[in-house]
């Protein structure tokens, strides 16, 4: 039977060291929360190339701040943005 399981990982730290013992099909990312670590997990990922492969979902429910938006700006070789109402961020 196909199953889904959810880790939670609550503190950049945390995210990183499950990243290293285990494969994820994919990574969501609540960037309304500790911002920065989100934008930090984000350097994390694209500087490994393995990791850089894996589907990230930038979500959140309000929009970027200019700061954020050109945080984002570095990922842009990597980012699709999504930015309806709804506040959607897709990278990969």
């Amino acid at each position: 039977s196909d199953t889904t399981e959810v880790i939670l990982a609550t503190t950049l730290s945390d995210a990183q060291q499950f990243l290293r013992v285990a494969y994820f099909d994919a990574i969501v990312i609540d960037i309304d929360t500790q911002a920065e670590q989100s934008f930090n997990l984000l350097a994390f990922l694209v500087k490994d190339d393995l990791l850089a492969r894996i589907p990230v979902i930038l979500y959140g429910n309000r929009g970027l701040t200019i700061a954020e938006e050109q945080q984002l700006q570095q990922f842009e070789d990597n980012l699709v943005v999504k930015t309806p109402s709804g506040g959607e961020f897709i990278f990969w």
